[in-house]
């Protein structure tokens, strides 16, 4: 089938890069600093994990834009995207088989970042819930940043690395700022604040009972991912009119 063929011609290209590694090596970073904090200090495990959940969050944008970056460039290296652009029968082809690369790397990425949690969290993930809540966390997490990842290939691929990092960076900034109650009305709108706002309220549901607290909670959950969902949608249709209009550009 030719886009599993074009997905191991893509894979065996990224592995002359540092993009595997740096799925691996980033979350395990994380995992690892986390693992040590927590056993230096006696801060409660759910505000722990809470805290390493927002952090990992807001620099999930910047990190979505520094590997979309190396996957334009590697295509820019290889005959200015030639291969991306030589049969028009079969465009979108070659797109959506970057797209699942780095989708399916962030997922598992973000499964190692899991690990992170279960550590920190102790007796709360591995007692008294289930393991299986860290992984939904995460999960959410990744899901919610899928716009970005849509949005972040279109700005590579049209305009390098380092816009698309500047946009990355501003994005970090923002998810930053709208983690405080200046983003309690806003966040809903703005995709880079998906993941650090989702993700935190995924786990803080499960910290109370019924009740008003908890009932707030499941409505902003819902509220995010429809919001969610709407721009993973509308970065889709983007994309596919990218797509057919794109020509290459070179790239810094």
């Amino acid at each position: 089938m030719l886009f599993i063929r074009l997905i191991k011609a893509d894979m065996i290209k990224l592995f002359k890069t540092s993009f595997f590694l740096l799925h691996v090596l980033i979350p395990t970073i994380a995992a690892g600093s986390l693992y040590i904090y927590s056993n230096t200090t006696s801060y409660d495990k759910v505000f722990l994990s809470t805290g390493y959940l927002q952090l990992v969050s807001v620099f999930y944008p910047i990190i979505i834009a520094l590997l979309s970056s190396i996957v334009a460039e590697l295509e820019a290296e290889a005959g200015n995207c030639y291969f991306m652009l030589r049969d028009s029968r079969i465009r979108y082809l070659p797109i959506i088989s970057k797209i699942t690369i780095l989708l399916v790397c962030g997922l598992a990425a973000c499964f190692i970042i899991s690990i992170g949690l279960i550590v920190a969290g102790g007796d709360f993930f591995t007692k008294t819930h289930p393991v299986t809540m860290s992984l939904s966390i995460v999960f959410v997490l990744w899901f919610s940043n899928i716009a970005l990842y849509l949005f972040h290939f279109i700005i590579a691929f049209s305009f390098g690395r380092t816009i698309n990092l500047s946009l990355g960076a501003i994005q970090l900034l923002t998810a930053a700022l709208l983690t405080t109650s200046l983003g309690d009305r806003l966040w809903y709108y703005i995709p880079c604040c998906y993941g650090v706002r989702l993700s935190s309220m995924w786990l803080l549901r499960y910290t109370v009972k019924d009740g008003p607290l908890l009932s707030y909670f499941n409505k902003q959950i819902s509220y995010g991912l429809a919001s969610a969902v709407f721009m993973i949608i509308l970065s889709a249709v983007i994309l596919l009119i990218w797509g057919s209009k794109w020509e290459s550009r070179k790239f810094e």
